[in-house]
């Protein structure tokens, strides 16, 4: 039976001075260049989890400012549909 691999190399390419970037910030770190990547997806990866959090904050504040104003307004179900349609014709994400 055949073992499944638990990692797989990559390969990429930098200028030169790039890589003599990457080189000095391991050696500062104790570490490889290797480590510095891994870093950098892991710290990339959370940047597009807190996104993704900041963008669900968008919609649902959107969403509770639009009832407050419907309430304050005293609109009808009626004229509340009205104004979302109004809105998706805009271009405004509901």
């Amino acid at each position: 039976m055949k073992k499944q691999a638990t990692t797989k190399p990559v390969t990429v390419r930098f200028s030169l001075g790039e890589y003599q970037k990457l080189l000095e910030e391991a050696e500062q770190q104790g570490g490889n260049i290797a480590d510095i990547l891994r870093a950098s997806w892991s710290s990339y990866q959370n940047s597009q989890q807190h996104e993704d959090l900041l963008l669900r904050l968008e919609q649902r504040l959107k969403h509770c400012v639009f009832e407050i104003l419907i309430t304050m307004t005293k609109a009808d179900e009626n004229k509340r549909n009205l104004i979302i349609e109004s809105l998706r014709e805009k271009g405004i994400q509901w």
